[in-house]
């Protein structure tokens, strides 16, 4: 009997000890989920805070302060659009490594639009006729012929009989419309102007001044 009342009386400790434990352990984490929400409040209240003294600020500026703001962060973008069209001036005029390909297009500013607007078809997925890439870049019936032809010859833009894709040599048997779009090499030297035109318009400050001129346009826009 004594045996027993041991094994009880040991296991009703254990049994508070452990009851004890599980209530320290809920007050610890509602201890830790209440000190969580007072920092949420807190950093709310801060946000709060510092959006009314900005909109007080924006508020207490006048008219002709604005508009000033503006101008300044108007040349400052145009200084940017300056530099990154020096810096693709540059690189056209620099012959040096340039593929056949890009010696091509740096030739004249129709062929650089002409391949822009077969880029743009592939992009889209919906391959351009010789009359709607006339409409893209304003570029002369035979201009755009001439091109055309030039770049099947040399492998550079895909051709279409309607929807389907035919080689350079079925192009007189088709009996639909034929249609047009970048070719291989064509898209990947598109491809690979992403990252330098991303760096481009980084080292111009090209985003940073854009972001600026608009949110000065949109105080404009709800103060005055």
């Amino acid at each position: 009997m004594a045996f027993d009342r041991g094994l009880h009386g040991a296991g009703d400790g254990i049994l508070w000890h452990s009851q004890t434990a599980e209530r320290d352990g809920h007050k610890d984490a509602l201890g830790t989920l209440e000190a969580r929400q007072k920092n949420d409040r807190r950093v709310v209240r801060q946000r709060r805070s510092k959006h009314r003294i900005e909109e007080e600020e924006m508020n207490s500026l006048s008219a002709i302060e604005i508009q000033d703001l503006e101008e300044e962060f108007r040349l400052r973008y145009l200084r940017s659009i300056c530099d990154l069209n020096l810096n693709y001036a540059r690189r056209r005029n620099t012959a040096e490594g340039a593929t056949r390909l890009q010696q091509w297009l740096r030739s004249t500013f129709q062929k650089d639009a002409f391949a822009w607007a077969v880029v743009h078809a592939k992009c889209v997925r919906q391959p351009a006729s010789q009359s709607e890439l006339m409409a893209m870049t304003k570029i002369s019936r035979q201009s755009i012929s001439e091109m055309i032809k030039h770049c099947l010859a040399e492998g550079w833009v895909e051709v279409f009989c309607d929807e389907r894709k035919i080689g350079e040599k079925d192009v007189k048997h088709c009996k639909g419309s034929l249609k047009y779009q970048a070719g291989d090499e064509l898209m990947q030297l598109g491809q690979s102007f992403i990252d330098r035109h991303i760096e481009t318009t980084k080292d111009t400050f090209m985003n940073s001044n854009w972001d600026d001129l608009m949110a000065i346009r949109k105080v404009r826009a709800a103060i005055l």
